[in-house]
């Protein structure tokens, strides 16, 4: 019953386990303040190509090595594929996104029921996205026998939106600046030694199909980035001094820097304790110590990860200001001054996983348990009482669930198989903190790119295109692909082969405890099983000792004197 989440990282990763239980996709942040779209400022949407695999450990060894592909034997033919193709002929080419495409699910059961003796080789392809000749090439190659791989097919992507960004494309474009002489003289400015100065490219979002000069005749999309620089200097943490009011703005086809604005010059921000390193922050603290806590698992621990594993850390984001302190600020600062010259900008986490669980068979439905208060009209002396108003989703729409509007508890359940005691088996999804639901307007860009966000749980019919919620080409996407666009075909979900959407939710207010690296802040949900078992299966569980029972509760003490 165990799982483990394994992280994919940039998208030319391959699928780490065999048996997906689910993955989680999107990790999308957007910032709360309004964007000066002139500006290309802070007001864009996060969608970075990151991407979780949640896998069962216990498959993984079972089910063997027939979706695995944990090394980079098959990235190489399939590059080798297309690049020896004619469809593509323009260079230079670069890969976006190379992924095995999954099998076809009726087959993949099969052959995991199988006998290893009677198994035939599943099909095995990949899809590529590439570009070449300012477009974006989509391909799908045969990689079955890796000896031999073919394209099976070539077309070329004319929608909204482009793939992500590839590491070489981001340090080329992050080594523009120093070689663009206005920026340069900027840098001068503000007293700052060029060789302290380090450039990131981030995404510019979408704000609709409108010139910059604000004409309602419709652009052409222009694959660019917007290039933030930061200085470090004596501080490792450079993200905590931002160069603010100097806007570049980079093609990325060109490869050069098409727009470019010193617009206000606020000072840099002090390196003084930004610094996050042990060695940097000075003398520990000397006050009360916490009691140490001690976990012990004498025969080791008790889950398993092969390959993969996942490590989040967080840093705030933050803009350079001219206020030093809060009695300053007269206005909405859309932040928290967290310290002198430094705002830590209010904005949204969200990251959702796609959960494909075939409870009992690959026939599922959604099911709402929903608390329902009741007058009592028994006679008695209580006045009220509660009970459950169950109810089964049949469209998608009936599975759009806002899980802070009522209580409620959410079950995918196999109508199909039932317990000795006749109740449908199933398993619960468990909210565990960070519910929060976007509060942007409907109208607003960045919402319109991940109307998702405003619910928490979708459920949508089994389709094996359908993995991105915010669709697969996020970078300037329009808000017509992805997880709410399909969702509202408002297709039939009752006992079909369905999956379940969880998006954890967090609306981040930043606090000077905040600074300069955060505290870990922690959100999710679990699975817990509803009518799976005919009993409490934990009651079979082998005590972590023999001669110890169960539940023992053990605390040390020092001298209390």
């Amino acid at each position: 019953m165990g799982a483990a989440i394994y992280w994919m990282g940039y998208s030319m990763m391959p699928l780490p386990c065999p048996t997906p239980v689910g993955w989680i996709v999107g990790c999308c942040e957007s910032l709360a303040y309004p964007a000066e779209m002139e500006e290309i400022d802070k007001g864009w949407l996060w969608m970075p190509s990151c991407m979780f695999w949640w896998c069962d450990p216990n498959k993984t060894r079972s089910h063997g090595d027939f979706l695995n592909a944990t090394n980079s034997n098959w990235l190489t033919t399939v590059r080798a594929a297309v690049l020896a193709s004619p469809l593509v002929p323009d260079r230079p080419l670069t890969f976006h996104y190379v992924g095995l495409d999954e099998p076809d699910k009726p087959e993949v059961l099969s052959y995991a029921e199988a006998h290893s003796s009677s198994r035939a080789a599943l099909p095995r392809h990949a899809f590529v996205i590439a570009r070449a000749g300012g477009q974006s090439h989509e391909l799908r190659v045969d990689v079955t026998d890796a000896t031999a791989p073919s394209v099976l097919s070539h077309g070329v992507y004319n929608g909204a939106g482009f793939p992500m960004l590839t590491l070489d494309e981001e340090f080329a474009a992050a080594a523009l600046p120093p070689r663009h002489a206005p920026f340069v003289e900027s840098v001068r400015r503000r007293g700052v030694d060029m060789d302290d100065v380090l450039c990131g490219a981030f995404l510019v979002g979408w704000f609709g199909d409108v010139d910059r000069s604000g004409s309602e005749e419709k652009v052409q999309q222009r694959r660019v980035v917007k290039l933030l620089c930061f200085v470090a200097g004596a501080t490792a943490n450079f993200y905590a001094r931002p160069l603010e009011g100097v806007t570049l703005v980079a093609d990325l086809d060109l490869m050069a820097i098409v727009e470019y604005r010193d617009r206000v010059l606020y000072p840099v921000p002090k390196a003084e304790g930004t610094d996050y390193r042990a060695g940097k922050v000075g003398a520990p603290y000397a006050g009360h110590e916490a009691a140490p806590g001690v976990v012990l698992q004498p025969e080791g621990r008790g889950f398993h990860i092969d390959g993969h594993f996942l490590s989040l850390t967080g840093l705030l984001e933050v803009k350079g200001t001219d206020y030093t302190h809060a009695d300053q600020i007269r206005e909405d600062a859309h932040g928290t001054l967290v310290a002198e010259n430094t705002l830590a900008v209010y904005h949204d986490h969200y990251v959702t996983c796609h959960l494909d669980l075939d409870v009992d068979g690959t026939n599922n439905s959604f099911v709402k348990n929903i608390i329902t208060t009741r007058r009592n009209t028994a006679g008695t002396p209580r006045k009220s009482y509660w009970t459950v108003r169950r109810e089964v989703a049949e469209t998608e729409a009936d599975a759009q669930v806002d899980v802070n509007a009522a209580p409620a508890d959410l079950l995918i359940v196999n109508p199909n198989k039932r317990t000795r005691m006749g109740n449908e088996v199933g398993y619960r999804v468990v909210p565990g903190g960070a519910t929060a639901a976007s509060v942007l307007d409907d109208d607003d860009y960045p919402q319109r790119r991940a109307s998702y966000s405003k619910k928490q749980v979708w459920v949508t019919p089994y389709s094996r295109d359908e993995k991105w919620a915010p669709g697969l080409y996020a970078d300037q996407s329009t808000g017509d692909d992805g997880l709410a666009a399909w969702s509202g075909r408002d297709r039939g979900i009752r006992n079909e082969d369905i999956v379940l959407w969880y998006t954890v939710g967090i609306h981040h207010i930043p606090y000077q405890d905040d600074f300069p690296v955060m505290p870990t802040v922690s959100g999710g949900f679990e699975l817990r099983p509803a009518n799976f078992f005919e009993r409490n299966p934990l009651l079979k569980t082998r005590y972590p000792m023999d001669d110890q029972p169960p539940f023992l509760n053990c605390s040390c003490a020092g001298n209390s004197s």
